[in-house]
């Protein structure tokens, strides 16, 4: 199937995938044993660095933070679960942008977490469980479009569920939609650079 794929430590650490024109590079990171390490903030700044000067854009996508339905709030701070340390989610999507990321998903903590807009470039903090039924069984697709240099545009959640056959489905009652604007709000009381409409409309704030 040709399918790219990156994050393996020394091996697999980036992928270059080029569409009508247009390069992008792929970099993925996590805790666990084997990938390229979320935590080790000097190689991973470097490794996007090293990516956006070989392409026009770069996604950036991440497994990391606790987990459970206890973790869709953003703590802004290290989380550590079952003793291991799954890093500063906020502080480790922030630098992955101020090092050249153009957009980042998080997953990680099996449920969906708050969305961001940071230096005009989306971040997504966990997009929760798509082929799998989880705690809660809904998942967001993104559709995220940007400008040449990155700059976010605009986008769209297609909300999904999964439940009997854990098969993903479109979810007529929207209810991610809802779950992330309230998120939005409650960690970013202040505001995340965005709106998103319950039909599911991402546009800047």
């Amino acid at each position: 199937m040709n399918i790219k794929y990156s994050g393996i430590e020394n091996r697999f650490e980036t992928a270059i995938l080029k569409k009508n024109g247009v390069r992008y590079g792929f970099v993925s990171f996590a805790p666990n044993l084997a990938a390229v390490k979320l935590n080790d903030y000097a190689k991973f700044k470097k490794l996007i660095r090293k990516t956006k000067q070989k392409t026009d854009i770069v996604i950036v996508m991440f497994h990391g933070g606790a987990e459970g339905k206890q973790a869709e709030h953003l703590p802004f701070d290290t989380e550590i679960f079952y003793g291991e340390n799954r890093g500063n989610v906020v502080e480790f999507a922030r630098l992955a942008v101020d090092s050249g990321a153009d957009v980042v998903f998080g997953q990680g903590a099996h449920v969906t977490r708050a969305v961001e807009l940071y230096h005009d470039r989306f971040i997504s903090y966990s997009g929760g469980n798509f082929a799998t039924y989880g705690i809660s069984g809904i998942a967001p697709i993104f559709k995220i479009i940007t400008d040449k240099q990155g700059r976010f545009v605009s986008g769209n959640i297609i909300p999904i569920t999964q439940v009997g056959d854990k098969i993903p489905k479109i979810d007529p009652e929207k209810t991610v939609i809802e779950r992330i604007i309230y998120l939005n709000h409650s960690d970013f009381p202040n505001g995340n650079g965005l709106d998103v409409s319950p039909g599911g409309d991402i546009t800047r704030r």
